[in-house]
């Protein structure tokens, strides 16, 4: 699988945080929901801390899943709804 960093997380709010990932030298703007966060952590997130603080605890699933999205052929802005 190609190379993905994950750089620049703006403030998240409760509907989601949004990223700029670097793949393959490109950067991308992905907006991940949080619904997604509260399925895999089986929990509701009240703030943007506790928001935030989940995205760093899932980094690495989150980034397995833009890598996939993006060599999959995505553009434009990425929207990760699910990481299952």
């Amino acid at each position: 699988m190609s190379n993905l960093e994950l750089i620049d997380v703006s403030a998240p709010d409760v509907s989601g945080v949004r990223f700029t990932a670097r793949h393959d030298g490109q950067a991308h703007t992905v907006f991940l929901t949080s619904e997604a966060l509260e399925d895999v952590e089986y929990q509701h997130y009240d703030s943007s801390a506790d928001l935030l603080a989940a995205f760093e605890r899932q980094r690495a699933l989150i980034a397995t899943h833009v890598a996939q999205a993006l060599a999959s052929g995505a553009s434009g802005e990425v929207r990760i709804g699910s990481l299952h």
